[in-house]
């Protein structure tokens, strides 16, 4: 009996306890259409800091690229956007991002890069006219995105080519986007109900014409 039990009560726990498995589809962080969120942040050690994540981007014009940010404890700022059609293919498949942030001080340089499967992407912001001694980096999506630190087994993935160990130097350092600009589907709902509110319009003007004539 005592035995019995045992088991009864282990079912039951069994049954309880939540799952944890992770989510192929969407990831540890998912951004929605629209959102613009912070993945993850890491402490530079030295004058250098490397982040690696496993992203995956599906619906065209929604996921719109990456930001990243290094944030200094003097209050010193520097960004660089690195937009969707260049490096982010929008698949189903996982995609392996290496992301970083560099400091040079002899040259008054903030240096970012992103590499993406074979793709790689860097850029160099002038202006650092402080001593950085310890400063963050942050990643921050722009649109729809799912997002792994540490990517499952079950979950298909592009690693990242050998090739991209040099990254294609862009002319500069792109701003983000305006967080206030409309998005594609908000347009898309605006001119559907501009057209709706025509059709009902054009409808009650025919059916008033219709009585006045036959009144």
């Amino acid at each position: 009996m005592e035995g019995a039990t045992h088991v009864l009560l282990l079912l039951l726990l069994l049954v309880l306890t939540p799952c944890h498995a992770e989510d192929c589809n969407k990831g540890e962080t998912y951004v929605r259409t629209g959102e613009v969120q912070e993945v993850t942040r890491a402490e530079a050690e030295e004058q250098e800091v490397t982040i690696n994540l496993f992203l995956k981007a599906e619906r065209k014009n929604s996921f719109k690229g990456v930001r990243l940010d290094i944030e200094g404890g003097s209050g010193a700022n520097f960004t660089a956007f690195f937009k969707t059609d260049v490096c982010f293919k929008l698949d189903s498949r996982w995609k392996q991002l290496l992301a970083w942030g560099r400091v040079d001080e002899e040259k008054h340089q903030v240096s970012f890069a992103v590499e993406v499967g074979s793709c790689a992407m860097s850029c160099a912001v002038d202006g650092l006219n402080a001593s950085l001694a310890s400063f963050n980096l942050s990643v921050v999506a722009y649109g729809s995105s799912g997002w792994f630190n540490r990517l499952p087994s079950s979950c298909r993935v592009l690693y990242l080519s050998s090739s991209s160990s040099n990254p294609d130097e862009l002319p500069a350092c792109l701003p983000p986007p305006d967080e206030s600009e409309p998005s594609l589907v908000f347009l898309i709902c605006v001119v559907t109900i501009l057209c709706f509110l025509s059709l009902l319009f054009m409808v009650a003007a025919l059916y008033c014409r219709f009585y006045a004539t036959n009144k």
